[in-house]
């Protein structure tokens, strides 16, 4: 059977869509105002005119900020700064933390900032400002003497010449891929204006592991082909120094990273320092400066620990949490946990993930103050939902089945949510793509399988199997509290079930679930990930 042609036919695939091509990237002259931007980033560059970065507080924020800083650095341009806060100060540039500079670059925020960036313009820190940005653009309403609206929607960057806008979501923006990351967007405009100079074209190429890491951090669509030549382009070598560093230290095979890596080993690490306010000291690992290794390794020791605190902090603050309304579709919880760090609004994220998988239901985690994040359950487009149907009792921005919430109005939402809750799908798959007997299986086939899902995620997930005749041998609890069913007959393969569905020893059963190779202190495993089961 060959597994990879028959996912291309089951899911209609491009022929190509597991070796992508620079064939399958956009035309980035498409990108609205790219040539203006260009402009004045090279202007600025000749002036020798004070360059600030503004970063956002997340991983793709991150990943932008340290592309542009780095490729500046690299055509040796030294009047440059980053600026950032605290994830506490939430996402978006704020006028209060901006000092003067020439031109201001801001990453991964901030289209919606109309009120922050007219005050920037009006008190004069700034001369020009150029946004990259890849979240939906809300636009102004302009109103008339007699309140009349005379233009609705048109962004506010078209009516000040000193601010220049590059996201795909703006008016009339014609460039097609809309499920560009942050981080890869400002690659991609990079890449443009390094066509000014062959050296600037080496500089850019060096960096292409950081827009990579964004597309799965920030849950881009991994079906898109344009994203999916990048990620397989940009990690088939790690060449940032400090991202090297960090997966060395953490034994974790720098080449070729998959996904499922970057998901669960090393972009927990990142999120949970910049949760833990020390966004700082992930700059000072990215960003290409002069500290030798012993430097990087004791930066290394401190994210390390900050995960470890991390998970702490989570298991407080789930205990001091209350429900402020529950059904069988939808569950809001309040954060009342008051720690010494002022993190804990920081985890509402995070930990409205764990609940929605946990519960099987859509979650949100507020604060005392009803702000807080939403997480939608499996694929529904929760956000979408608040928009609509709960519109004026709450306030949301945004991805669709991740984003930050405001309840302006508790009674009308729970009333709504009440009388038209959310749709929910709670019933487990037996739907498969590929049938195969449990005898069938050996190391080679794994090994295609995971090939295969060297890039899974929004768009392209696991491949859906369904393992029959499987003959239970032995079963071990994990330190971890999940069971694992071994088969005697293929030692080098465990099966981790994740479901509530329980089976004996000696059991004969038919699995629904997904397979891949997983490794744990270097030691590898061999998985059956069970979704539902079925008795022979």
């Amino acid at each position: 059977m060959d597994i990879k042609q028959e996912i291309i036919k089951l899911r209609d695939l491009p022929d190509n869509f597991f070796n992508p091509s620079i064939n399958d990237v956009g035309e980035i002259t498409l990108l609205k105002n790219i040539d203006k931007a260009k402009e004045v980033l090279i202007r600025n560059i000749n002036e020798n005119n004070k360059i600030t970065i503004f970063a956002d507080i997340d991983i793709d924020g991150v990943m932008a900020t340290s592309i542009m800083y780095n490729w500046l650095d690299g055509i040796f341009y030294d009047n440059k700064k980053v600026l950032f806060q605290q994830r506490t100060k939430g996402h978006g540039i704020k006028f209060d933390i901006v000092k003067e500079t020439d031109l201001l670059i801001i990453v991964d925020s901030s289209s919606n900032e109309s009120e922050e960036i007219s005050k920037i313009l009006y008190q004069n820190k700034v001369k020009e400002i150029i946004i990259i940005d890849h979240h939906e653009v809300d636009g102004l309403e302009i109103k008339g003497g007699t309140g009349n609206i005379l233009l609705k929607f048109a962004p506010y960057v078209e009516i000040n010449d000193r601010v220049t806008l590059l996201n795909p979501h703006q008016l009339d923006c014609k460039f097609k891929n809309k499920d560009i990351s942050g981080a890869m967007l400002t690659y991609r405009f990079l890449e443009y204006v390094s066509q000014e100079d062959e050296q600037w074209q080496d500089k850019i190429e060096r960096l292409s592991d950081l827009p990579a890491i964004s597309i799965i951090s920030d849950v881009m669509r991994v079906d898109n082909m344009e994203n999916r030549y990048y990620y397989y382009n940009g990690l088939n070598s790690i060449q940032n120094n400090g991202l090297f560093s960090f997966m060395d230290t953490n034994r974790i095979n720098t080449f070729n990273v998959n996904s499922n890596k970057l998901a669960f080993e090393i972009n927990p690490k990142i999120n949970a320092t910049i949760r833990m306010q020390s966004i700082k000291m992930i700059f000072e690992l990215f960003l290409q400066t002069d500290k030798v290794a012993n430097d990087r390794k004791d930066i290394i020791k401190k994210i390390n620990k900050a995960y470890e605190l991390k998970g702490k902090i989570e298991e407080e603050i789930r205990n001091k949490m209350t429900i402020l309304f529950e059904n069988d579709n939808i569950i809001i919880l309040q954060n009342n946990y008051i720690d010494r760090y002022g993190v804990s609004s920081n985890f509402n994220g995070v930990l409205a993930s764990q609940v929605a998988n946990e519960k099987q239901k859509h979650t949100i985690i507020v604060n005392s103050l009803l702000k807080g994040s939403g997480r939608a359950y499996s694929s529904y487009e929760l956000k979408g939902y608040l928009d609509e149907i709960c519109k004026g009792s709450v306030s949301c921005a945004g991805h669709q089945g991740a984003f930050g919430i405001k309840i302006n109005n508790l009674k009308n939402f729970i009333d709504i949510i009440s009388n038209t809750p959310p749709p929910v799908d709670k019933t487990l798959p037996t739907d498969f793509e590929i049938e195969i007997e449990f005898k069938e299986l050996s190391k080679n086939i794994f090994e295609e399988i995971e090939e295969i899902q060297f890039m899974v995620g929004n768009g392209f997930p696991n491949i859906r199997f369904k393992v029959n005749n499987i003959v239970i041998k032995e079963i071990k609890e994990t330190s971890g509290g999940n069971l694992y069913y071994l088969d005697d007959r293929k030692k080098y393969i465990r099966i981790m079930n994740k479901t509530n569905l329980l089976f004996d020893e000696l059991d004969s059963i038919d699995i629904y679930g997904t397979l891949s190779i997983k490794e744990y202190f270097g030691k590898i495993y061999y998985e059956i990930e069970c979704i539902n089961i079925e008795n022979n």
